[in-house]
């Protein structure tokens, strides 16, 4: 009897774990698409957007920066990580530290797409090189 209570409670834990995973990628997915959107929305209709752009964007950045410096001890290598993605990959059971550098958009490239996951690299960094440009009144 105590066997299946306590396996009971396994699945359970598993479930909660995986949903919470899949909010998190939900999550992220939201957030760079309302990265992505921001390109888009005039400076007629909303004139701080570069301002939120460029703090968003470099802000994300520096936390993987963080990130990466708290994995390096354990991988021996030195990336960028995003913090969720690891949390989500712990939560359905998988080691964190083999996942170490990927992100969100390289799994998105990856596994739903089918792109490789140099394609996530590139569209970051020109994300991150376009909105310092706008920023800095350049384009």
């Amino acid at each position: 009897m105590k066997k299946t209570k306590l396996k009971l409670h396994e699945k359970t834990r598993n479930v909660l774990l995986k949903t919470w995973a899949d909010i998190l990628w939900f999550a992220h997915f939201a957030f760079v698409a309302f990265i992505v959107v921001l390109f888009f929305i005039p400076l007629s209709v909303w004139p701080s957007r570069v301002i939120v752009h460029f703090y968003t964007l470099w802000g994300i950045t520096f936390l993987q920066l963080l990130t990466g410096v708290a994995y390096f001890p354990k991988t021996k290598k030195f990336q960028r990580v995003c913090p969720l993605t690891a949390l989500e990959k712990h939560m359905v059971k998988q080691n964190p530290h083999q996942h170490v550098g990927e992100s969100c958009i390289a799994d998105f490239c990856v596994e739903k797409l089918g792109l490789p996951k140099w394609i996530g690299t590139i569209a970051v960094t020109t994300a991150l090189l376009l909105v310092s440009l706008q920023y800095f009144n350049i384009i």
